[in-house]
Order: structure tokens, then C-alpha cells, then sequence
């Protein structure tokens, strides 16, 4: 890979494909935490510009998993593996989608 092949990734690219890295286990409740604590500190006081990738992926799993809490911790987990099989496919779809979103 050249310098040139280089591609900036949105934060929720950057957590879902390395959620290890981010998080302590990289569960998905450890990332959906973390997506809700960036959405926080976004909405606080961040530029209009900012990546706003955590919020519009949080906002497809709640319609995709058909959440109707999305701050009870257990039943969006819960309905998002039901939705998917398994964490592992549920990292891999959310990553799929997360591609889709506007980057940097």
C-alpha cells in the first residue's frame, strides 16, 4: 500500500474494525457505549462539521434491529444479536454500513 492508497475512515469505520482498540473486550455493548458517549461530546459542544458517523449508525441499528429503547443497554444488545445471529455478524454488518457514511 503507496501513500496515495491511503483512506481516511469515519469513526464508526475506525471502532467497529478495531473495537479492541477502543474499548477494554471490544463487546458490543463496550461499542455501543462508546458511540453513546461520542454522540454525547459531539451534541456538547463540537463544530458542525464533525463526524457524526456514531449517531447515524446508532440511528440504522435502531431502525434495522427495530430497537424501541435505545438506552436500555440490554435490550438493544440483545435485539441487535437476535437481528444478526451473533456479535461477530453483527460487527461485520455494522462495518458494512458504517462504509457508507460520509468520511472525513
Amino acid at each position: 500500500m503507496t501513500t496515495f492508497d491511503l483512506v481516511h475512515l469515519n469513526v464508526a469505520e475506525h471502532v467497529c474494525s478495531r473495537r479492541g482498540m477502543y474499548t477494554e473486550n471490544g463487546t458490543l455493548s463496550e461499542v455501543l457505549a462508546f458511540f453513546d458517549g461520542y454522540s454525547l461530546a459531539m451534541r456538547e459542544g463540537a463544530a458542525a462539521d464533525s463526524d457524526r458517523s456514531p449517531d447515524l449508525l446508532l440511528a440504522w441499528l435502531v431502525d434495522e434491529c427495530k430497537i424501541d429503547n435505545l438506552y436500555d443497554p440490554r435490550n438493544r444488545t440483545e435485539k441487535i444479536i437476535a437481528r444478526f445471529g451473533s456479535e461477530d455478524t453483527a460487527f461485520d454488518q455494522m462495518l458494512q454500513h458504517a462504509s457508507t457514511l460520509s468520511r472525513p
